[in-house]
């Protein structure tokens, strides 16, 4: 194949997965506007507020990455503690208290 066919046709892949994802992102916010629109929850919509308009971020740093990359590998080499979900419940509120 011509290298500068090559390059065309690759333009166009990319260009038809662009597309592709702009019309997965369109379908996502409708999909989220019909939700909102439907909601009758007040906590649930302010939650929706919280993270659009007061720039909530769940982005991890790098040492919050680390932490948890050394801690997968501590569970997955059967050194890291686990918990049930039960557990886990009983832990988060006690945190949140």
């Amino acid at each position: 194949m011509d290298p500068y066919r090559w390059v065309g046709v690759r333009a166009l892949e990319v260009a038809l997965v662009q597309a592709f994802c702009l019309m997965k992102l369109n379908e996502l916010k409708v999909t989220l506007a019909k939700q909102i629109l439907e909601s009758e929850s007040e906590s649930e919509l302010r939650s929706v507020d919280m993270v659009l308009n007061q720039g909530v971020n769940f982005e991890l740093s790098h040492e919050q990455k680390a932490q948890l990359d050394a801690s997968h590998s501590r569970y997955l080499r059967g050194e890291g503690k686990s918990y049930t979900r039960a557990q886990m419940l009983r832990r988060v509120r006690k945190a949140v208290r």
